[in-house]
């Protein structure tokens, strides 16, 4: 379908849409075991341990981190002294957003600090 926005794309395709630094961290990423970097429509999405955490939001320029990745742990308080925002978008889609396409290191750190773990 062609406005199906889980579609997906080829990595290279998505990657040549987004800052360099961007581009650079999911190529990164994308070499290693534990997570799995998924191109979409609209986002690049990353699973850690076949758990969705996060990714990029090509059309908006938005980090986010997801609820399931934050939950139960201290990773609210870490997002939030990395300037991340807590966001509602319907009743059951809550995640954790930073809208500035240029901070792919503070999404890494925070990423990294969450996990309990180098990126």
């Amino acid at each position: 379908m062609a406005n199906d926005l889980t579609a997906r794309v080829s990595l290279e395709d998505a990657l040549n849409e987004v800052p360099v630094a961007v581009a650079d961290f999911f190529r990164r990423l994308d070499g290693q075991p534990e997570f799995r970097v998924t191109p979409l429509r609209m986002q690049i999405t990353i699973h850690y341990r076949d758990q969705k955490a996060g990714g990029f939001n090509r059309s908006t320029g938005e980090w986010y981190i997801s609820k399931l990745l934050v939950e139960g742990t201290s990773g609210a308080e870490v997002l939030e002294r990395h300037g991340f925002l807590r966001k509602e978008s319907g009743a059951r889609h809550v995640y954790w957003g930073l809208r500035d396409p240029e901070s792919a290191a503070v999404f890494q750190a925070a990423l990294a600090e969450i996990l309990k773990r180098p990126i």
